[in-house]
C-alpha cells in the first residue's frame, strides 16, 4: 500500500504554512467546513488516514474544496479524482473501482453533471441527491418513479433503513408516521403495470425488469420481497459496491451529484433493525436538466 502513496506523502511534508486538517475531524455546517467542535473554518491541506499513514485528499480555501483532490480506497489505491472551484464540482471527474479498474469519467460545470433529460432531486436535511433515469434498462420502474415524484408520494417519508458498506433505503409511505414496527412494508406502484388489482391501487407492483447494470456506490434500484414482481414505491440506493445483488434487484438510476450526502446517511446511529435513530426526511421533484 505504502508504494502507491509514498511520493504523495510529499503533500504533507512540504509549505508547512498551511494548516493540515484530518477529514474526520471537520463538519459541514452552512455551506462551509469547520473545524469539529470549534468556529475555525477550514483553510489547508486535507487528508485521512489510509492504516497507519497519513493520505493527502487536497485542500479547503475559506471552508470550501479547492483545486485538485484525490479519495482513496483503504488499500491505498485512487478512488475518485478531479478538481473543485469554490467548493463545486468542476471539470473532469475519473472512479476506479478498488481492484484500480477505471469506472468512469464525469465531467461537472458549476458543480453539476452535464447531462441531457430529465432528473430527480431527492432533498434531505443533509443536502441534495441528483438522480439520473435508466429509461431503457427499466422503463416500468422509471416511469413509477416519476409518477410518485410527481404526485408528492415521497415527500415526508425517510430513508428508515441504513447499513454502512451496503444501502440506504426510503421510499415507504408508513414512515410518514411514528410506529417504526410498519416501517419497510407499505408502498405501490405509481400507475398499474398488470400487477395486483387494478382498481386499488394499493395493490399495484412492477413486473421485474433485472439488467446488466452493476450494484455499485449511488446505484438506485427498487425493493421488492421475496417476488421478482413486488417492487413498489420503495427503492435503496448503493452505499458501496454490492455486486451480491446483481440481477437480483431492478436498476433504475443513478445518484450522479451528492454521494457525500449518502456517506452522511448511512454512517448515522441505528437501532438494532437498521432504523436510523433520527428521522431523515425526504423531498422529491423531478427538473428538466441540459449541458
Amino acid at each position: 500500500m505504502k508504494n502507491h502513496i509514498i511520493i504523495l506523502l510529499l503533500f504533507l511534508s512540504v509549505g508547512f504554512s498551511q494548516k493540515v486538517y484530518d477529514i474526520n475531524h471537520i463538519v459541514l455546517q452552512n455551506g462551509v467546513y469547520i473545524k469539529k467542535f470549534s468556529d475555525e473554518i477550514v483553510n489547508g491541506k486535507v487528508f485521512q488516514m489510509v492504516g497507519d499513514v497519513k493520505v493527502p485528499l487536497g485542500k479547503m480555501k475559506d471552508g470550501k474544496e479547492d483545486a485538485n483532490w484525490i479519495f482513496w480506497w483503504e488499500n491505498g489505491l485512487k478512488k475518485r479524482e478531479g478538481t473543485y472551484k469554490d467548493g463545486k464540482k468542476d471539470g473532469l471527474w475519473t472512479e476506479w473501482s478498488e481492484n484500480g479498474q477505471k469506472k468512469e469519467e464525469i465531467t461537472f460545470k458549476d458543480g453539476k453533471q452535464e447531462y441531457d433529460g430529465e432528473i430527480a432531486v431527492i432533498t434531505t436535511q443533509y443536502g441534495d441527491m441528483v438522480v439520473k433515469f435508466f429509461d431503457q434498462a427499466a422503463p416500468m420502474h422509471v416511469e413509477s418513479f416519476k409518477a410518485h415524484a410527481k404526485s408528492g408520494y415521497y415527500n415526508g417519508t425517510i430513508f428508515h433503513r441504513v447499513i454502512p458498506g451496503f444501502v440506504i433505503q426510503g421510499g415507504d409511505p408508513n414512515t410518514k408516521g411514528d410506529d417504526k414496527s410498519r416501517y419497510g412494508m407499505g408502498g405501490n406502484a405509481g400507475k398499474y403495470f398488470g400487477e395486483g388489482v387494478e382498481n386499488d391501487s394499493t395493490t399495484w407492483n412492477i413486473p421485474a425488469e433485472f439488467n446488466d447494470i452493476k450494484h455499485r456506490l449511488g446505484i438506485l434500484s427498487m425493493a421488492r420481497s421475496q417476488s421478482p414482481n413486488s417492487g413498489g414505491s420503495q427503492f435503496f440506493i448503493c452505499a458501496g459496491d454490492v455486486p451480491n445483488l446483481d440481477g437480483q434487484y431492478t436498476v433504475f438510476g443513478q445518484v450522479i451529484e451528492g454521494q457525500e450526502i449518502i456517506d452522511q446517511i448511512v454512517n448515522l446511529p441505528r437501532d438494532r433493525r437498521d432504523n436510523p435513530n433520527q428521522r431523515v426526511e425526504m423531498q422529491v421533484r423531478l427538473e428538466k436538466r441540459t449541458k
